[in-house]
């Protein structure tokens, strides 16, 4: 499916586009990465039985912290990594190199996300408040809220609110549950692929209402946290290709509900020499540029396109 790339504002180097996303996971006890998921539903799961079998493998986690991870970005060098997250939407994920010392500071509080990169040449932190992402230059960065990553990474959820459809076959025993999400850029649609014996989330889709791809997580090489019981990915594929987006995070050994030392990770950093800018200012020249084709106009005219994965008349609510 062709999307067109955003055009971004000379300040905003396209290095950026493959990063932002990714804000896109005592001792740590191991994970076990060689345990087999038990069957969890039944033959011919009905979707609130495939729904709530992903929420309480969800609940068992609120928080996790990842101190060894990498980031992979194709053509460049792995990054050390460390990932935080808290539910229901805080994230950090700070990722250095031995050499150069820290390169990428990425973060989701409940107030605002953020970015900053070395190798930008503005010396910008940039930011944005999530209530204003919609009508920001945030938009010409980002196909959907960084906030998705924390879904992306395994913690998965479905709204009460959306409209839900399924469960509908998929390959190799997997079934798949699509949705109507209302969201104030405009709806989008997803498609969540689930082991249908463990239920184990194995692949999320977002689309526009255009049907176009917006961004994709590929989950493999799940693992059972031994003290929560929670089954999480090892391994997590990130792609989006309006902004030409692919990257890999391997989580490594994984601490969950441990978050005594979390409460320093969600505020932005004040760095010497790195000015905050934020993403919603109308004074920033770029506000005016023309957004991606990500979200079509709030207030244009219904389009008779309809997304290919659009819901039947008997989607449901939960």
């Amino acid at each position: 499916m062709a999307c067109s790339t955003a055009r971004l504002h000379p300040r905003v180097p396209m290095s950026l586009t493959p990063l932002l996303l990714v804000v896109a996971a005592g001792c740590p006890q191991a994970m076990r990465p060689f345990a087999m998921p038990a069957r969890v539903l039944p033959e011919a799961a009905t979707l609130a039985q495939v729904i709530d079998a992903v929420h309480r493998n969800t609940a068992l986690v609120q928080s996790l912290r990842a101190d060894d991870a990498s980031l992979h970005v194709p053509g460049a060098p792995p990054l050390r990594a460390v990932l935080a997250i808290e539910r229901p939407r805080r994230l950090r994920l700070r990722a250095s190199t031995l050499v150069s010392g820290p390169e990428l500071d990425v973060g989701i509080n409940d107030e605002l996300f953020w970015l900053w990169l070395r190798q930008n040449p503005e010396p910008y932190v940039y930011f944005c408040r999530h209530e204003q992402f919609c009508d920001s230059a945030a938009r010409n960065l980002v196909p959907v809220e960084p906030e998705w990553l924390l879904s992306a990474l395994g913690l998965v959820t479905f709204d009460p609110a959306a409209e839900h459809a399924g469960p509908y076959v998929a390959r190799n025993g997997a079934i798949e549950i699509r949705s109507r999400v209302a969201h104030a850029c405009g709806p989008l649609y997803r498609v969540v692929v689930i082991d249908g014996a463990s239920a184990l989330v194995l692949q999320q889709h977002l689309y526009n209402e255009q049907g176009m791809r917006l961004a994709s997580a590929v989950a493999s090489g799940h693992r059972r946290d031994p003290a929560s019981g929670a089954w999480l990915p090892g391994r997590v594929e990130i792609s989006s290709p309006g902004t030409q987006l692919n990257f890999t995070i391997d989580l490594g050994r994984v601490r969950v509900n441990d978050a005594q030392d979390l409460a320093r990770e969600w505020q932005m950093p004040q760095l010497p020499g790195w000015v905050p800018l934020d993403l919603a200012d109308p004074n920033i020249p770029w506000q005016q540029m023309p957004v991606p084709d990500a979200y079509p106009e709030r207030r244009a005219p219904p389009t008779a396109q309809r997304a290919p994965i659009a819901l039947p008349a008997t989607a449901r609510k939960f």
